[in-house]
């Protein structure tokens, strides 16, 4: 056959199909018929399914069977071998009162066996009011303790803004010995030094007590009369007993420094 002829052909007959699909999109019959053939494939299907259903169902049932009456009547599941009240199981019941072994079951503790109750023990009550004691009773006490600090130094504030401006001012708190003798000894301005002895303290003097200053340093000791802590102390009244001891038989070192002792 002539290859134009082919060609010719098999445009006239893609022509004719395609005017037919037309024709058949266009009509509600041929519509509605080839609904119905895809219907009956998909139906010709699902019935062949559903026979190998029930074929695979069947033969399920019949090896149930087969393997329920080769069994034993008297076989037991694992179901029935675990054990039940007092350590006995299903099996041990089956057997007779003398023959049966009690086995001891081992009861692992679980926090849901336990049902919550309420403390009644007074020690349990006690024990436990201690501990929040320790625990939150130290928070708090801090708490408040720094509240009432913080509230009396409000007040206060208050208090020193109503004042007039003169008493508005706030003067340095500086503390002043009593005296100045344990500063001079330390600085070594005093001539004489304390020396442990056998029989006790005593003052060891750097010159002759006739070749002192009377009016210089008889009044640095009685200021330091004023110390009530040692060595200051034992300083003052030692290096006074010895300079008045010294005098005596010449008064005039005295009286020249009685002024200056008084006051």
């Amino acid at each position: 056959m002539d290859p134009q002829i082919k060609t010719i052909a098999y445009t006239a007959r893609s022509k004719v199909a395609s005017t037919h699909a037309k024709f058949l999109a266009n009509d509600k019959v041929s519509q509605l018929e080839m609904e119905k053939k895809r219907l009956m494939q998909a139906l010709d299907v699902n019935k062949h399914r559903i026979h190998n259903g029930i074929k695979m169902a069947k033969a399920r049932d019949a090896q149930k069977k087969r393997e329920n009456n080769n069994a034993s009547p008297f076989k037991l599941t694992p179901a029935m071998k675990t054990k039940v009240l007092d350590g006995y199981s299903v099996e041990d019941f089956r057997l007779p009162v003398e023959r049966r072994r009690l086995q001891k079951m081992v009861k692992t503790f679980s926090h849901e066996d336990i049902e919550p109750k309420t403390i009644k023990d007074p020690n349990m009550i006690r024990i436990k009011d201690q501990n929040l004691k320790n625990i939150i009773g130290k928070s708090k006490i801090t708490h408040l303790v720094k509240q009432r600090e913080t509230r009396e130094q409000k007040i206060k504030e208050r208090e020193f803004k109503k004042l007039p401006k003169l008493e508005r001012r706030i003067m340095p708190k500086i503390a002043v010995p009593p005296s100045m003798l344990p500063d001079r000894y330390v600085r070594g301005e005093l001539p004489c030094t304390i020396e442990h002895g056998i029989s006790g303290h005593y003052l060891s003097w750097a010159a002759p007590l006739d070749n002192l200053d009377y009016d210089y340093y008889l009044p640095i000791f009685f200021d330091g009369l004023q110390c009530k802590d040692n060595p200051a102390r034992f300083l003052a009244r030692q290096g006074i007993e010895d300079l008045l001891y010294a005098s005596r038989g010449f008064p005039n070192r005295i009286k020249s420094c009685i002024y200056p002792l008084v006051r």
